[in-house]
């Protein structure tokens, strides 16, 4: 199997797993009994028995707000550089100059990946001391972590030149006729 498919497989998960930490209520969360928080970068969720309903952060501090747009913008970026960087890989098995833009490619996708969890980590420490809460890090944290580690994996993928696994050896000349 081509490294490249590879590649476009583990960025095709990583891809799917932000897209969900992304539009998932789930940075934060806490449950007692029969009631449930969670809170997200697009707003929170609370459920309540059977009864459940979604809400914006429109309460919430402008710090907050603003680093919930903030972690939904590098989620987006992230999603799109996961994107670009499927696209290439699946190009480059056909266009073989293009390995050297995957090859770098992979390192900001590393970086996206790396800053994602980071700056959710900041959002949940904003939410806490915003609506001065103990909540418990939600599993977007844990999921994120997982992208991250796909991202690290791939570095690892070897991009194999095929322009040079094609060529044929160059033989001698034939010797003249006698």
């Amino acid at each position: 199997m081509n490294n490249k498919i590879i590649i476009a497989g583990g960025y095709g998960v990583a891809l799917i797993i932000i897209l969900t930490t992304v539009l998932y209520n789930g940075w934060l969360s806490k449950s007692r009994d029969k009631a449930e928080v969670r809170i997200g970068f697009l707003g929170v969720s609370s459920c309540y028995k059977d009864t459940c309903r979604t809400r914006t952060l429109s309460r919430a501090k402008k710090s907050t707000r603003k680093m919930a747009s903030t972690g939904l913008y590098v989620g987006i970026a992230t999603i799109i550089v996961l994107g670009m960087a499927i696209g290439t890989s699946i190009l480059s098995i056909k266009k073989p100059d293009l390995n050297d833009k995957l090859k770098k490619a992979r390192y900001s996708i590393l970086g996206m990946t790396i800053l994602y969890p980071i700056i959710g980590v900041a959002f949940a420490m904003f939410v806490n001391e915003d609506f001065r809460a103990k909540l418990d890090m939600g599993m977007n944290l844990y999921l994120s972590i997982i992208a991250l580690g796909i991202a690290i994996g791939m570095l690892f993928v070897k991009i194999k030149d095929e322009s040079a696994a094609g060529a044929t050896p160059d033989l001698p000349p034939p010797p003249p006729p006698a």
